[in-house]
């Protein structure tokens, strides 16, 4: 549906070298974009676009933003562990890179679109599920709250400078080549130590999980769909699973019969996410991959990486 859109339109991914921004680097280059990255990795070989390989608060200002006809910005921090640990990282990380980004967004010409990745850990802990977009906020980690800065301040310049923009809340986002978060997690405890391993909490904690490339999908509609006023739109599959289901998969696509030790859950995370999603699927959001075949693929790439790394090892 995205063919004619995107095709030719020069767009700007910040933290295109990460994990969903390479997958959504690689989808708009399918669809025609002409896509320059910004971030201080260097993206996967196989994407091809430009690269600005600086922080977005230095290199932003280089930048000619009126070129552009989106931005997605996923630039910053990613992780609720790290920013218990350094919450100043995680601040600055979130909130100063999209300061700057909206900065010179508002001194430019004209004005991209802007789509903002938040989070859905600026809910916390929610009272009622599913989760709606009006729910009470109250995020229980300083990720969480430099989400919701974020968002604060997107929502501010469209209403103050006139911009267009929108934030979206990925839930649990997973897919073949994570290499952190639940599934990948899983993946690696099962392998060090297949017949038993320890798990942070009881298992019972719920996630809404949503495979990589329909979370894609979500970005794409919320960028040509969006009113674009400042909204702030779910992204997730609408279905709860828990993380010992999650476990309990694996193991099955595995043929493996691994025993699971529960222990205390970790800090700033919450126990149970599930998205109300009524105003994606308003845009036309269908989610395509379940969670059954999304593992197998997970489980698919995660043993094909060892499978490649014993090939490479000297005989």
């Amino acid at each position: 549906m995205f063919h004619s859109h995107f095709a030719n339109k020069p767009i700007l991914v910040t933290g295109g070298a990460g994990f969903l921004g390479g997958y959504l680097v690689a989808r708009l280059e399918e669809l025609g974009s002409t896509v320059v990255t910004l971030d201080r990795q260097k993206p996967a070989p196989e994407n091809q676009n430009q690269l600005v390989q600086d922080s977005i608060e230095h290199a932003i200002n280089l930048i000619a933003l009126e070129d552009f006809q989106y931005i997605f910005h996923l630039a910053g921090n990613s992780s609720v562990p790290s920013s218990v640990e350094n919450p100043l990282m995680d601040l600055n990380a979130n909130i100063h890179s999209t300061f700057a980004l909206l900065e010179a967004i508002k001194r430019a010409s004209r004005k991209p679109k802007l789509v903002n990745v938040s989070s859905a850990a600026v809910y916390g802990q929610p009272e009622q599920l599913p989760i709606k977009e009006n729910a009470q906020l109250m995020p229980i980690s300083p990720y969480g709250v430099s989400k919701l800065t974020a968002e604060r301040y997107v929502a501010a310049y469209t209403k103050c400078y006139g911009l267009q923009a929108a934030s979206v809340r990925p839930f649990s986002i997973y897919g073949p080549g994570q290499r952190k978060q639940v599934v990948f997690d899983l993946l690696e405890k099962i392998r060090e130590s297949p017949a038993q391993i320890n798990l942070f909490g009881d298992g019972k904690q719920e996630r809404d999980f949503i495979f990589v490339t329909d979370a894609i999908e979500a970005l794409l509609l919320v960028a040509v769909h969006s009113p674009g006023g400042g909204e702030c739109i779910n992204v997730a599959t609408g279905t709860a699973t828990s993380i010992q289901e999650v476990f309990q998969t694996v193991c099955r696509i595995r043929g493996l019969h691994t025993r699971l030790i529960t222990s205390k859950a970790r800090i700033g995370d919450p126990d149970r996410w599930q998205a109300d999603i009524s105003k994606l699927k308003a845009l036309g959001f269908e989610s395509s991959v379940d969670i059954e075949e999304g593992l197998q693929r997970v489980c698919a790439w995660h043993s094909s990486l060892y499978a490649k790394r014993s090939a490479e090892k000297p005989v």
